[in-house]
């Protein structure tokens, strides 16, 4: 059970890695709010799916490896990471195409989790 001070706080990714700083935000935000020791959980959707692509080459495009800061997550006790069924389907990628420690929820499962918390951050 949570105690009284302690929030559900759902991060919702929705943008690629690369071509705006929104990513790179959303998981510098998610890193430090880890610090407040709050109920932390990060869902990926929309284009924000791509983050998770273990086979990134950002190098190719001067940029860091967003998937590097990902695998930091588990340092910081972050490890209620979800992926949207559907946005996944829609661009084409499957469960070999991004990390083990991420689980993959359908529409319905989005929907409860969204009711679940305590307050939302889109990016």
């Amino acid at each position: 059970m949570n105690s009284p001070n302690k929030k559900k706080l759902l991060f919702t990714l929705r943008h690629a890695p690369y071509g705006s700083s929104l990513a790179k935000e959303a998981l510098d935000a998610i890193l430090a709010t880890s610090v407040y020791e709050q109920d932390l959980s990060v869902l990926f959707m929309d284009d924000g799916v791509f983050q998770l692509i273990e086979s990134q080459q950002a190098d190719v495009i001067g940029e860091k490896n967003m998937i590097k800061i990902l695998s930091a997550f588990a340092l910081y006790d972050i490890d209620a990471l979800f992926a949207c069924e559907a946005s996944l389907n829609q661009r084409g990628l499957t469960k070999s195409h991004i990390p083990d420690q991420i689980t993959i929820i359908d529409d319905e499962s989005v929907k409860s989790l969204l009711r679940q918390q305590d307050h939302l951050l889109s990016f």
